[in-house]
């Protein structure tokens, strides 16, 4: 796994001892991890910018904003995941690979794995259910 510290790890660490939020974002394949202060960087897509990521899209990584206590997930779900035309069974696919990437991402730096999917992200959920 490739992590990013953005400005620096220094930087990430004090954001954490003050139980901050963070900025993070998970490439789909959990490879390339990106953290940031989200005071400093607002968003992700300025965070994957900063990164210097070019010719990424943000739609190409999971967003988290987290603190030490549990992260939040911003549900959004990307048109071509994977090529699965069928929007149901895209939405299903990227929930389940979503919760397995981001709890082993979160593990590994030391975050709690709780994942929370905020209401203003739910809306997406309800798919399932069609």
């Amino acid at each position: 796994m490739n992590v990013k510290f953005m400005p620096n790890e220094n930087s990430v660490t004090c954001t954490r001892k003050a139980n901050e939020s963070l900025l993070i974002l998970i490439s789909h394949d959990g490879n390339t991890v990106i953290l940031g202060d989200a005071y400093t960087y607002g968003e992700h897509f300025i965070l994957l910018i900063k990164s210097g990521c070019e010719g990424k899209s943000v739609d190409d990584f999971f967003k988290i904003i987290a603190t030490n206590s549990g992260a939040d997930w911003n549900f959004t779900i990307p048109f071509e995941y994977k090529n699965i035309k069928s929007k149901k069974d895209r939405a299903e696919v990227f929930f389940s690979d979503g919760i397995v990437i981001i709890t082993k991402v979160l593990t590994e730096l030391k975050f709690n794995p709780k994942i929370n999917i905020p209401e203003r992200y739910q809306k997406h959920l309800k798919i399932f259910k069609k």
